[in-house]
C-alpha cells in the first residue's frame, strides 16, 4: 500500500534549438520516485520516456543500488530497452517491492543510457522507507494450477456424502504480529478450521478447508481470510468442487484355495464395481506364513495387478503360484486390493496355496517379464521391514519410501542390481505410526505398495 509518494520531473523541454533537434534527443518524466512503502507493499509507478528529436532513439535502463544492497532487489524496470521514433513516446513500469525488507531506508538509481549525444546517461533517483507491519502470505498445495483457486478435484476424487479436505498455508511474512480474526465462506458445504490465529513474523499456520455434499454437482464458492494486514485486509481465494457418486468394489470371495497339480497352482477371483463411478483398482500379493523361495524357486504373481472397472462391470484377476523344486508346501498370502471406493478403500483376500509339487526346474515362461513387487514381511511393521522384488533385467534401482503427501521420508537404496529376486532391508525408526508407500523404480518401470508403520 502507498502511503505518501512524491513524484518529481526536473528535465522538461521548453524549446530546443534546431540543431539539436535534428539528433535523437531523450526525455524521462518522473526524474525522481520518493515512497513510504508498508512491508510487504509492492508499489508500480508508471514512466514516459520521449523523444522530441527528429532520429531514432534506441535506450536501454540499468538499475544501480546504493551500498550493499545489490543482492535484494528491490527495483524493478519493464521493459529494459525499447526504440522510440521521433516525436513519439513510449510508457516503462518501474516496480518498488518491499517484500522481505528490513525497516529502513532504500535507495537506487535507475541509468537510461540512449543514442542522446547531449544526454547519454539519464539518471533517475529512487528512493523508498519501509514502514513496520504484518504480511499475509496464503500458498495452496502445490497440486493446484492456479494458487488463486483452491480447486478440490486436482487433489483427489470427491465423492457425495465424504469429506474432502484440503490445506492452505497462512503465513506471516512481515515485520510485526499477524492477526486473523475471521476466515469464512460464503457456501455452506465448503467448512474452515481454525478461523481465527495469531502469528509472529515468520510463523505459519496450516489450514483445513473440508467440503461434504449430499448430492451430486458442481459447487463454487469464496474464501475470506480477515486480518490486519494494512494494505490487504480481506484475503480472497476462490473454491471449487465438484461431486460424485462414487464407486462401490465387491469382491468375490473372502479366502481362496489353491491347490498344487503339477508345479502350478493358480485361481480366479472377480472384481466388480457396483457403484456409480468408474472403479479404479491395483492389488499386491503378500506372503504370511510358510517357507520362504527365491526367483530359482518359486513365482507367485497376480495378473493383472491393476485396473479400472466401469459402473456395473466386473474383471478378473488371476492368482499364480509355479514351482521349480519339489515338495509338499503349505503357504498362506494375502493379497490386497486397494482401490478410490471411499467406503472400503482395501479388500484383503486370504490366499493359501498347499499341494505337492514334483518338477525339478523352472520353465523359463515363468520368469516375470516385468519388474514384480513379491512381498513386504512384515507389514504392519515396527522398526524394519524387508520388501521382496524380481528384477526381470539389469538395471539401475531406486528404493524409496514416501508418507501418503508424496513426501519422500527414506532412500533405501540406489544403485545397480542384476537380474533376479532381490531383498531389500527398509529400516524407518524415526517414523511415526501410519501409512507409507514403498516404490521402486528399475529403468522406465515403477512399482508401489503400501506399508504400514506401528510404533
Amino acid at each position: 500500500m502507498k502511503m505518501h509518494a512524491v513524484v518529481i520531473s526536473l528535465f522538461v523541454f521548453l524549446a530546443l534549438p534546431a540543431a539539436l533537434l535534428a539528433q535523437p534527443v531523450i526525455v524521462v518524466e518522473p526524474m525522481a520516485l520518493e515512497y513510504d512503502l508498508l512491508t510487504g507493499a509492492v508499489e508500480v509507478c508508471p514512466m514516459t520516456i520521449a523523444n522530441p528529436g527528429e532520429e531514432l532513439l534506441t535506450w536501454n535502463a540499468e538499475i544501480e543500488y546504493a551500498g550493499d544492497d545489490n543482492e535484494l532487489d528491490w527495483l524493478a524496470v519493464d521493459p529494459l530497452q525499447g526504440e522510440i521514433e521521433a516525436d513519439m513516446e513510449m510508457d516503462v513500469m518501474a516496480t518498488m517491492d518491499a517484500t522481505g525488507l528490513d525497516e529502513r531506508e532504500y535507495e537506487a538509481e535507475i541509468h537510461f543510457l540512449s543514442n542522446d549525444p547531449r544526454h547519454p546517461d539519464v539518471v533517475v533517483n529512487v528512493q523508498i522507507f519501509l514502514i513496520p507491519a504484518p504480511d499475509i502470505a496464503v500458498e495452496l498445495p502445490n497440486e493446484v494450477g492456479d494458487q488463486q483457486m483452491l480447486d478440490f478435484n486436482q487433489l483427489g476424487d470427491v465423492w457425495v456424502d465424504f469429506p474432502a479436505i484440503a490445506t492452505l498455508t497462512v503465513r506471516n511474512i512481515g515485520v510485526e504480529e499477524l492477526i486473523i480474526t475471521d476466515i469464512t465462506s460464503d457456501e455452506e458445504h465448503f467448512t474452515v478450521n481454525p478461523v481465527e490465529f495469531e502469528l509472529e513474523p515468520g510463523e505459519e499456520m496450516v489450514v483445513d478447508v473440508t467440503f461434504q455434499a449430499e448430492e451430486e454437482g458442481l459447487y463454487d464458492g469464496t474464501l475470506t481470510i480477515i486480518s490486519n494486514d494494512p494494505d490487504e485486509e480481506e484475503t480472497i481465494i476462490q473454491l471449487r468442487a465438484k461431486a460424485f457418486e462414487p464407486p462401490e468394489m465387491l469382491v468375490n470371495v473372502n479366502s481362496i484355495d489353491l491347490e498344487i497339480e503339477g508345479n502350478e497352482a493358480q485361481g480366479v477371483i472377480e472384481i466388480f464395481n457396483a457403484g456409480r463411478y468408474e472403479l479404479r483398482w491395483d492389488a499386491t500379493l503378500y506372503q504370511i506364513e510358510g517357507d520362504q523361495f527365491d526367483s530359482t524357486e518359486a513365482i507367485f504373481s497376480v495378473e493383472p495387478q491393476s485396473g479400472s472397472i466401469p459402473r456395473d462391470d466386473a474383471q478378473e484377476v488371476l492368482i499364480k503360484a509355479i514351482f521349480a523344486i519339489e515338495g509338499y508346501f503349505e503357504l498362506e498370502f494375502e493379497l490386497f486390493i486397494e482401490s478410490n471406493d471411499p467406503e472400503q478403500p482395501v479388500w484383503v483376500v486370504g490366499v493359501s496355496i498347499r499341494g505337492t509339487s514334483d518338477v525339478e526346474e523352472l520353465p523359463a515362461r515363468a520368469l516375470p517379464e516385468n519388474l514384480t513387487l513379491i512381498s513386504i514381511n512384515p507389514n504392519p511393521f515396527n522398526s524394519s521391514a524387508v520388501l521382496e522384488f524380481y528384477l526381470p533385467f539389469r538395471s539401475d534401482v531406486t528404493l524409496k519410501v514416501f508418507d501418503l503427501g508424496g513426501r519422500e521420508v527414506a532412500l533405501v537404496y540406489s544403485g545397480q542390481m542384476e537380474a533376479g529376486k532381490h531383498k531389500q532391508t527398509v529400516e524407518c525408526f524415526n517414523l511415526s505410526s501410519g501409512i507409507y508407500i514403498a516404490q521402486i523404480e528399475a529403468g522406465d518401470q515403477v512399482k508401489t505398495a503400501k506399508m504400514v508403520h506401528l510404533e
